[in-house]
């Protein structure tokens, strides 16, 4: 069996924290790492066209490719990909949501940059629609299943196969120190889908003079991101550090109290798995489309103030053992080695179909 990852320079080799990226660099490594007899894994990665969207040139170099030499086309990016030359060859998409289709307005941090616009309506929207016409779907969450469902999708096609928690935010963990800081922590993009404004709402709610918001991740808007420093220019305890750097990642979360995730929509949400891998209570917006399965031992808050009490309840009588435990154990049994697993019982099933 010869699959082939379709793909952009770099795409597989560097674990940068963004979703999709994320998934190609986990998946792809893992499947070579399990030296699966009899299953060969490439990945056929084209050169990006200098300043433009990376999604661009696979989505255009793709047509001049030969992949008839395949059994099995795996796409693991949302973007289309054109005129394939597949001869026999199944074609199979990994999508995390649809949102471009069935609920475009939350996308709404995209109308605010030329760029980026241009790249959700050829890249996203043409990928969400390439994705619809393979022979096969990948979903990673029951939510993403639904929505392919309503979109006319064929649910015997369609294979539920759940993302997974690197191993490093399985390791041990330090032991908390008890100081009169309390530090509530955000890692995430900045868009408006993010609904970062709500938790800083909620932060400028809180009474205590020794809380700390610490909000890593970059912005597509900059004229987001201003309205968010305006909003918090009044309390210096609320502090943008930027891009999270992977290195980084897990002592980031170990500095933490508590984190906030106020998404208004995911179609997986990883950080909410990695921040309760590492012990933390998690406190998601209440109306969120988040997957249940991943939403499980969160709490949700309907609005700034319940958010702002869920605080500081957690900051004076503690997370609860039983409920760190159960919400870390349940995070932790997610693992990329199973999601690889998975994905090679999809391989023999498809190619079985065919």
């Amino acid at each position: 069996m010869r699959v082939c990852f379709p793909g952009a320079k770099h795409e597989f080799s560097t674990p940068e924290h963004s979703g999709t990226r994320r998934v190609m660099y986990e998946l792809y490594n893992n499947l070579v790492a399990m030296k699966k007899q009899g299953i060969i894994i490439d990945k056929v990665e084209f050169d990006r066209f200098p300043l433009l969207d990376g999604g661009i040139a696979p989505s255009i170099k793709s047509a001049f490719y030969d992949f008839s030499k395949y059994d099995i086309i795996h796409n693991l990016a949302i973007r289309p990909l054109s005129l394939l030359r597949k001869g026999n060859a199944v074609t199979l998409a990994t999508v995390h949501d649809f949102r471009m289709l069935t609920t475009p307005d939350v996308n709404d941090e995209y109308q605010m940059n030329l760029k980026v616009r241009l790249g959700d309506y050829f890249i996203l929207k043409g990928g969400a629609k390439f994705a619809l016409g393979c022979d096969y779907l990948c979903v990673s969450s029951t939510q993403t299943e639904n929505e392919a469902i309503s979109l006319g999708y064929k649910k015997d096609r369609i294979f539920l196969v759940n993302l997974g928690v690197d191993k490093r935010f399985i390791g041990k963990q330090p032991k908390k120190r008890i100081g009169k800081i309390f530090k509530i922590g955000h890692i995430g993009a900045l868009g408006t889908t993010k609904n970062i404004r709500f938790a800083v709402d909620a932060f400028n709610k809180l009474s205590s003079r020794n809380d700390i918001f610490e909000i890593w991740g970059n912005s597509l808007s900059s004229e987001y991101y201003k309205s968010l420093v305006d909003a918090s220019k009044s309390n210096r305890k609320i502090i943008f550090r930027g891009f999270a750097p992977e290195k980084d990642l897990v002592k980031i979360y170990d500095s933490f109290d508590v984190f906030v995730y106020p998404s208004k929509y995911e179609g997986f949400g990883l950080h909410i798995f990695e921040a309760q891998a590492r012990g933390l209570p998690v406190i998601i917006y209440k109306d969120a489309m988040i997957p249940k399965e991943v939403r499980k031992y969160c709490m949700e808050a309907r609005d700034e103030a319940e958010m702002a009490e869920m605080v500081e309840d957690i900051k004076e009588n503690g997370y609860g053992e039983q409920k760190r435990r159960e919400a870390m154990e349940y995070a932790r049994s997610f693992t990329w080695e199973k999601t690889a697993i998975r994905m090679i019982e999809v391989y023999n099933t498809v190619l079985a179909k065919n």
